[in-house]
């Protein structure tokens, strides 16, 4: 068998697994007037159109789509001669048919991985059909503006705003500052559609996980002011705990969209701190998990005030961080670093993660001032639980946290920087 028709084999058979696929999860789901054998032989017919349109012309993907086009309405039009009342206005089946084809087209002349990949995010948009349609019931007018202010912040402002350096030092570029803010917003508003989809009874493992991806010293008060109201302090905290904990996660995420080789050297420090978090957080819940608890409100993460706060408050940071190195040396950083962790890991993380790409610092030190900004941050965070929540939150808050904190610590002043 030559290359050519081995390759032509192939994407024949990919599309006619990738519509079974498909016409599988349309025919488990409901009565429809295309099931398993429609969306394969569509997405076959889409495939052998691609391949013809390759030697005639595209004029036959063309005909193919009309052609399916026509099928379509004569189906609907002889489903609802034949059983008008058990019929559910909807236009999905029509829409993934017509994709099944555009997908068979596109096997036929691009790149599997992609066609593969479409065909997963198809199936789960259908799959998921209750679970979308209680989501958006859920939705009110403030989160649908998150949403909205979302995509201003995203596609609206980003794309206008100049892509080069001012001022002294070099380091403030308006493009790259607010790209850092979308990535913070982006990641909150991730979390706040999250707890929407959930509810706010989800319970204390969900509210702190979900709450540590809105905002983990936001999540702290919360429940630290909970404590206060009647909420047992073993779940207050391990809340808290895990809140932290996805502040770990997210850091890792910053570094790693900012300066994949220096994810490489803080993974390290991060990894340990992040298990000896979860450890005794694990512990804890199991016994204290037959009592539960609903998750605080969230704001919105996405309004314009706080984002340009946000980005006020990275290129200070950053300016300040390039400033010290330049006028005090290294020493001065770590000063800086634990400043700006008691207001806001994320800014000095992306900035000290900035600083790192462009060779300003170096790598060893640059983990080093980002896990220094974590121990402080969490120094804040306790600090807000003793005064809010009262000692017997801050002991067990505490007791999650330790590991975790004298385990950073003891990276930053023993991990050698040749092992790093």
């Amino acid at each position: 068998m030559s290359f050519e028709l081995e390759q032509l084999f192939s994407r024949i058979g990919l599309s006619v697994a990738l519509g079974l696929l498909i016409g599988l999860q349309r025919e488990a789901t409901g009565p429809e007037f295309a099931g398993l054998r429609s969306f394969a032989l569509t997405a076959l017919f889409g495939t052998l159109c691609g391949l013809l349109a390759e030697h005639f012309g595209g004029w036959v993907l063309v005909a193919g789509l009309f052609a399916i086009t026509i099928l379509l309405v004569l189906g609907n039009v002889m489903q609802w001669r034949g059983r008008v009342d058990d019929l559910e206005p909807s236009v999905t089946n029509e829409l993934a048919l017509l994709l099944m084809f555009g997908l068979g087209a596109y096997i036929a002349f691009g790149e599997w991985e992609l066609a593969v990949v479409v065909a997963g995010v198809f199936v789960v948009l259908l799959h998921f059909k209750v679970e979308l349609h209680a989501l958006a019931r859920r939705l009110g007018g403030d989160d649908l503006r998150a949403i909205v202010q979302f995509v201003l912040i995203t596609f609206v402002v980003l794309p206008v705003l100049p892509d080069r350096t001012f001022g002294p030092y070099a380091v403030f570029n308006p493009f790259e500052v607010w790209l850092m803010v979308t990535l913070i917003v982006g990641i909150s508003v991730g979390g706040y559609l999250l707890y929407k989809a959930f509810g706010g009874g989800a319970g204390v493992l969900l509210g702190g996980v979900l709450g540590g991806a809105v905002s983990s010293t936001a999540t702290t008060l919360a429940y630290a002011r909970r404590v206060r109201e009647g909420l047992a302090a073993p779940l207050a905290a391990v809340a808290i705990a895990l809140a932290s904990a996805v502040m770990l996660v997210r850091v890792k995420v910053e570094i790693a969209v900012v300066s994949p080789l220096l994810l490489r050297h803080a993974l390290p420090a991060l990894g340990l701190m992040l298990a000896l978090t979860l450890l005794p957080v694990a512990w804890l819940w199991r016994r204290s998990r037959r009592q539960d608890a609903t998750m605080p409100p969230q704001k919105n993460p996405a309004e314009l005030g706080p984002a340009i706060t946000m980005a006020g408050l990275y290129a200070l940071v950053l300016f300040v961080l390039a400033a010290a190195k330049d006028s005090l040396g290294r020493d001065a950083l770590f000063l800086v670093s634990i400043v700006a962790g008691f207001t806001d890991v994320d800014a000095i993380t992306l900035s000290v993660s900035r600083l790192a790409s462009e060779e300003r610092v170096t790598l060893d030190t640059a983990w080093r001032l980002i896990v220094t900004a974590v121990l402080a941050n969490a120094a804040f965070k306790a600090a807000m639980v003793a005064s809010v929540g009262g000692p017997e939150v801050f002991r067990r808050t505490l007791w999650l946290l330790l590991p975790s904190l004298a385990a950073g610590l003891g990276m930053i002043l023993w991990w050698p920087a040749a092992a790093v």
